[in-house]
């Protein structure tokens, strides 16, 4: 159990990130930043997730 508690803590950390991005994209209009925040949030969520479900 609580490793989804866990889980739902880094996915809402990685949500944060990955609006960022997408406010980077379309308000201030850089392109390069906003993709490399997007893939910064998405290896940061998907990397501890895997090893938590794997793990346990």
């Amino acid at each position: 159990m609580i490793i989804f508690i866990i889980i739902l803590f880094v996915v809402a950390a990685g949500i944060y990130t990955f609006s960022y991005g997408i406010y980077l994209a379309k308000k201030e209009k850089n392109a390069l930043a906003a993709f490399g925040t997007i893939f910064l949030s998405l290896i940061t969520v998907a990397a501890p997730v895997i090893m938590l479900i794997l793990k346990y």
